[in-house]
């Protein structure tokens, strides 16, 4: 039996998620990120968004997330995925996966990949990663994702000197029924 349960979010799971999403921060952005993007304040700001966001079966169903049981039996939240309406009008897809996160201890385990094939299937689907994030870049790749040249600053998009020449690159994937490498 797999460990991980891949599923929609529940309407109480809005908390969890934003903890989960805040933690994930920490991990994956330390040391490339300021601390303030995963403080107590970010921290209530994302729980906040997820309970909203959470509050409608819309909002959940463009979710899943990923749910560990531990040979005690104990089941904890692990991971999630969200996709929604592409945000960019120059490119030639219409989902976005706007986020996708795993705690660090179970990178590699395949409970991301499964979150992506449970949410996006073969579906063509753009989204922005970190240029400094080779893991997630290779991970995406693996998902048949390309980088499609267009980047962004984040320091210059959000007017923030702390962030400037920290860069986002988009990566697609234009091939509609092209399956995800396992």
């Amino acid at each position: 039996m797999h460990p991980y349960v891949i599923r929609r979010p529940r309407e109480d799971e809005g908390s969890a998620v934003g903890q989960l999403q805040n933690r994930a921060w920490e991990q994956a952005y330390s040391g490339l990120l300021p601390a303030r993007f995963w403080n107590a304040e970010a921290l209530s700001q994302r729980e906040a968004m997820w309970i909203r966001g959470f509050s409608t079966d819309t909002g959940r169903a463009q979710v899943r997330v990923a749910e560990h049981q531990d040979a005690a039996g104990q089941r904890q939240l692990i991971g999630f995925a969200a996709k929604g309406p592409v945000q960019d009008d120059d490119v030639a897809v219409s989902t976005q996966l706007y986020t996708c996160y795993v705690l660090a201890e179970h990178h590699g385990t395949g409970a991301a990949s499964q979150l992506i094939t449970d949410l996006l299937g073969a579906e063509s689907a753009s989204l922005w990663v970190f240029e400094g994030n080779p893991r997630a870049r290779r991970f995406y790749e693996k998902h048949g994702f390309t980088a499609d040249g267009k980047s962004c600053d984040l320091g210059e998009a959000e007017q923030d000197e702390e962030i400037r020449g920290i860069k986002e690159i988009r990566m697609v994937r234009s091939e509609p029924g092209r399956a995800p490498v396992q």
